[in-house]
């Protein structure tokens, strides 16, 4: 037990605690204790102040973490700033009758702290008042109320609000804190229970920091509803649907719907992944401005395709909108991080996609792109013409095209109608469907190639 000598106290304020115990009781007579009076003490485990206190200052028992048990008088009207702030073995408090202010940050970080009582004299919570109480589910808010600050239950673990007594200033709907007149959305709690979260209809306003410490989430907000840029801060996973490209800009985790072309640069690899989470979480609303982001991305696919196995979504679009270059896949192939199911999509994707032509002559399994080139090629060994073989033009030709004057670059349509003709095709660039090189020493030379032609009959 804690002593007298163990205190400093003027003029009926308790400026220090000066001992070392875990078990103290205040004297009588203190009527206020400063600022700091019990700051960062280890020891302490629990505390029983005195009737006739009527506050408690800035940061009295700030960062006491070890303290679990407080009895707090009957006379005390305001808990200051900070000053619970960091008692995380703090469980459970019974808030006294006579308490009207809670200030700002009071009881932040108590993240032990499971209940407490708002009692009936309280008039006012300030900003962040229980910011990182995680363990706090619940909590009823009296008819007194008069003032709510911004982000007072931000990063808890509350699931719902409760008043019983709406008054002028606030009421409660479904779980979430409004206005009075339902107009503003003051808190929506931070752990709701929705895998979507909903508005009332009479919400024409979502107030600053309203969603601060939502997580895994998204939201489509009505034209009728304004925002400001705090409305959704420090979200995590957190999508919110818009149709105003000025709300979409200074969003995180924006979901544009509209054209991607009406965003800043800097703002369209957010609206991307806005656009991927929508299509993945069935938000039908953006299903009109599709071909937007789905231009967007083929025109930037070099960024894209970054790492594209771990990114879902995004690997499932460039195979629904047959995206993906087949120069791609085996790479994409080789990679040891691709999953086994994104494999089997990639080889579903080339059979469909880019399947070698003729397969009445050459039919092909695609589980093995060394082992398919080798059985090719053992295939086409000796087979007279050339149809279905494909043929890639890389060399100087004396025999087939014609120069540009010009450009001095060569124009070899009459090879590409020549080979055509014969029932073979000619590539631009070499792909892992490529059977031969024209003019490709040691491959074939011209006069090989001619010779492979002759039975064909066509020169």
């Amino acid at each position: 037990m804690s002593s007298p000598a163990d205190f400093l106290i003027e003029d009926s304020v308790l400026k220090k605690y000066k001992g070392k115990k875990a078990d103290v009781t205040v004297p009588d007579g203190v009527t206020r204790i400063g600022s700091r009076a019990f700051y960062m003490c280890k020891s302490l485990t629990s505390v029983t102040l005195p009737e006739g206190l009527t506050s408690i200052g800035i940061q009295t028992f700030c960062g006491c973490s070890n303290l679990t048990n407080i009895t707090l008088p009957e006379s005390l009207t305001s808990i200051g700033t900070e000053a619970f702030d960091g008692c995380s073995g703090l469980k459970g408090i019974t808030l006294p009758k006579s308490l009207t202010i809670i200030k700002d940050r009071a009881f932040r970080a108590c993240s032990s702290l499971t209940s407490i009582t708002l009692p009936e004299s309280l008039t006012s919570i300030g900003t962040e008042a229980f910011d990182g109480c995680y363990s706090l589910a619940s909590v009823t808010l009296p008819a007194s109320l008069k003032t709510v600050a911004t982000n007072a239950f931000g990063e808890s673990g509350i699931k719902a609000f409760a008043m019983p007594c709406a008054n002028k200033k606030f009421k409660t709907e479904n779980g979430l804190l409004l206005s009075g007149d339902g107009k503003k959305l003051i808190a929506y709690p931070p752990m709701g229970d929705r895998a979507e979260c909903t508005i009332p209809e009479s919400v024409t306003q979502i107030m600053g920091k309203a969603f601060s410490g939502n997580k895994h989430s998204h939201i489509v907000i009505p034209d009728t509803v304004s925002i400001f840029k705090t409305s959704f801060y420090h979200t995590q996973n957190f999508f919110v649907a818009v149709s105003n490209a000025e709300y979409a800009a200074f969003l995180d985790s924006p979901i544009y719907i509209g054209d991607i072309d009406d965003l800043p640069a800097k703002k369209k690899n957010d609206a991307v992944q806005g656009f991927l989470y929508a299509g993945e979480h069935g938000i039908k609303e953006i299903a009109p401005f599709r071909k937007s982001y789905v231009d967007f991305i083929r025109r930037h696919l070099k960024t894209y395709l970054k790492d594209v196995e771990n990114d879902n979504p995004l690997f499932c679009l460039l195979l629904e909108e047959k995206l993906l270059p087949e120069k791609e896949i085996d790479p994409l192939l080789a990679k040891k991080s691709i999953k086994p199911e994104q494999k089997a999509l990639l080889l579903a994707y080339r059979k469909e996609n880019f399947a070698v032509r003729n397969k009445d002559l050459f039919s092909l399994e695609e589980d093995d792109s060394e082992l398919c080139r080798r059985t090719r090629q053992e295939a086409i060994r000796g087979q007279n013409g050339i149809k279905g073989l494909v043929f890639v033009a890389a060399g100087d030709f004396e025999i087939f095209g014609q120069t540009n004057e010009q450009t001095g670059e060569k124009d070899l349509s009459d090879l590409k109608a020549f080979i055509e003709k014969c029932g073979g095709i000619l590539q631009s660039e070499v792909t892992s469907e490529t059977d031969y090189l024209i003019s490709n020493i040691p491959v074939i030379d011209e006069t090989t190639f001619l010779k492979m032609a002759e039975d064909t009959g066509d020169k």
